[in-house]
């Protein structure tokens, strides 16, 4: 007994896996009061020399920095894996027809062409590995980096805005696989199974966990699941539990005795913060022990924008790394055995982190990655990366896989916003969501009140998907179309920077719609004129929702929304905005909010 803790010696046991059976008995008696068994594996881990090891920063460390000479011949290397995960392997060379070649531990290593490079991502066992290169005419350097796994939900699965184009497999190729290792859900159709595998990339199926009220039964789901016997899958994630709900330790019980023979993957979702010692204790401990260690506990890290950078800052040191404080107080080494798994969703209709036009959500991710990348909470952290990448629209999905290329594989530190010269508040425009009335806009109404700013209770959350962002989307302008001229509302854009790209957005609807709840979906009579732009066609759209049944009950049964991207390439420092309803029929009431104008990345 070691204060709180009951510690077993198990030095002399052979290497294996084991039932340990723990019992609780009453002092005086011996009576049992309390007896539980637990499935544990002994097992050799092998010391793992890090004399040449460079951290770059929490996540990704640099085993091997070598130079590869121009040489056919086989040029052998070797470095030490720290521990069981991911390793990263670049050649800064570009392929010849004769090369070159490499194998890793003496099989054929499939290197890619990525830009300049050929490069792979493996899981390896901790310790000493032997990589060799073949049939290389030109020197290059070679660097192998341990990484952390690379998470991506879903796979080849496109935008419910048509729009935004594909997100298949050529997509994934260009904007996803050269920073993601671990693919959940979703679909890998034709050769894209075949060609993840062959990169060493793993799939998850996604098992939900509902009902967790029956042990055994939950047990029995689990164990059937396409994820524990379908040879296309490596294991599965359980979607989804709650550190607020006792029914968290139906769940603990059923994965402590789910028969997995194959060691597949079961990772853990999960909501919350832990808070109940031994409720909370138990379920970790079974979620990262789970497939012989291998577990994951995937703490769901949907940050909702700030006003403000500073405010941001500190709500994420709330949300994130208190979190991760907490699971480091519950759980030793929790690091290890935790995913901190970030939103990309920012796609209006549909389901929408970015609920603040004011800020361009592009920064705020950043600065959530840089966090972990940076902050020592985090060091050794397992996995990271995304949950929602086909809620994400097409600049976000590219986006949010730079980042985890630039801190997750390159081991950077800096924000790579500053790169682009993003900011977290890009202040183009005054006042977007129109909380603040007209305050910021030049009204130019065709009759009294024909242009005037209102409140819609529940259109932000309802009509637009803006997820957990209370009443933001709720205030709105509306513009009354009067049957001799029509309404103009203006605002003056400065500060853009000559030929950069820019993204407008905003959304439109019908007021008496929406009082009436009337499912008549269209493309609204609003349009924005650009004074000072050159518009981009091919880029932008009107998106049209025609859905009748939203992903949430408070989606369904509500009028719709158009949502309007506008692309354009500055071509003066300052850009005019203006809103008119030429279109609109007359006695129409149209609503216009979500005015968000930030740079766009190309």
């Amino acid at each position: 007994l070691d204060g709180s803790r009951v510690r077993a010696d198990l030095a002399g046991l052979a290497i294996g896996d084991y039932t340990l059976t723990a019992t609780l008995r009453r002092k005086d008696t011996g009576a049992t009061i309390l007896q539980t068994t637990f499935p544990i594996s002994i097992i050799d881990i092998p010391a793992v020399d890090r004399t040449g090891h460079r951290p770059l920063n929490t996540l990704v460390t640099e085993v091997l920095a070598a130079t590869v000479k121009a040489d056919p011949a086989a040029q052998a290397f070797t470095f030490t894996n720290p521990r069981l995960g991911w390793v990263f392997i670049a050649l800064n060379t570009t392929r010849t027809a004769t090369g070159p070649s490499a194998t890793l531990d003496g099989e054929e290593l499939l290197l890619q062409d990525v830009g300049s490079a050929l490069e792979a991502f493996r899981e390896l066992a901790p310790g000493e590995h032997r990589l060799a290169i073949a049939g290389n005419t030109a020197e290059a350097a070679l660097v192998v980096r341990a990484i952390p796994e690379i998470f991506n939900y879903p796979p080849c699965t496109n935008s419910y805005v048509r729009e935004n184009g594909s997100y298949g497999w050529d997509f994934m190729k260009e904007h996803i696989l050269p920073a993601v290792t671990t693919l959940n859900g979703g679909s890998l159709p034709g050769e894209a199974l075949t060609e993840a595998k062959a990169r060493g990339l793993k799939w998850l199926a996604n098992f939900n966990v509902a009902p967790v009220d029956d042990p055994d039964g939950l047990r029995e789901r689990l164990e059937k699941h396409a994820g524990m016997t379908d040879p296309r899958y490596d294991g599965c994630t359980s979607d989804e539990l709650f550190f607020g709900r006792t029914s968290i330790d139906h769940y603990t019980k059923a994965l402590w005795t789910a028969r997995n023979p194959e060691a597949r993957l079961i990772y853990t979702w999960i909501v919350g913060k832990p808070a109940i010692p031994s409720l909370h204790t138990d379920f970790m401990a079974a979620a990262m022990n789970a497939s012989r260690g291998r577990g994951r506990l995937l703490f769901e890290a949907y940050c909702h924008p700030q006003p403000d950078q500073a405010a941001a800052e500190a709500y994420l040191d709330s949300m994130v790394t208190e979190t991760m404080r907490r699971f480091s107080a519950f759980f030793p080494n929790a690091a290890a055995g935790t995913g901190i798994i970030f939103g990309n969703f920012n796609q209006i209709p549909i389901i929408s982190l970015e609920h603040n036009p004011a800020v361009d959500f592009k920064v705020f991710l950043d600065m959530q990655v840089n966090l972990i990348a940076n902050r020592p909470e985090f060091q050794g952290l397992a996995t990271t990366g995304y949950w929602g990448t086909y809620y994400g629209d097409e600049e976000m999905v590219r986006w949010s896989f730079k980042l985890m290329r630039h801190y997750a594989v390159e081991g950077r530190k800096d924000m790579l916003s500053d790169q682009y010269g993003f900011r977290y508040n890009p202040g183009f425009v005054a006042n977007p969501d129109f909380a603040e009335g007209l305050a910021g806009w030049t009204a130019e109404p065709a009759a009294p009140e024909a242009i005037r700013a209102g409140t819609i209770p529940g259109f932000g959350k309802s009509s637009q998907g803006r997820w957990g962002g209370g009443a933001a989307g709720d205030t709105v302008c509306i513009m009354a179309r009067q049957a001799d001229r029509p309404n103009r509302l203006t605002q003056t854009a400065t500060g853009l920077e000559v030929g950069k790209a820019y993204c407008l957005q905003f959304v439109t609807a019908d007021r008496k719609d929406l009082a009436a709840k009337t499912y008549n979906p269209r493309h609204y009579g609003i349009d924005a004129e650009l004074d000072g732009a050159d518009i981009l066609p091919d880029r932008g759209f009107v998106h049209v929702d025609r859905r009748n049944q939203g992903r949430y009950e408070h989606n369904t049964d509500v009028a719709k929304i158009a949502l309007n991207r506008i692309i354009f390439r500055a071509r003066t420092p300052t850009v005019t905005l203006t809103f008119t309803d030429a279109r609109a029929q007359a006695g129409e009431e149209l609503l216009l909010n979500f005015v968000q104008l930030k740079p766009y990345l190309e």
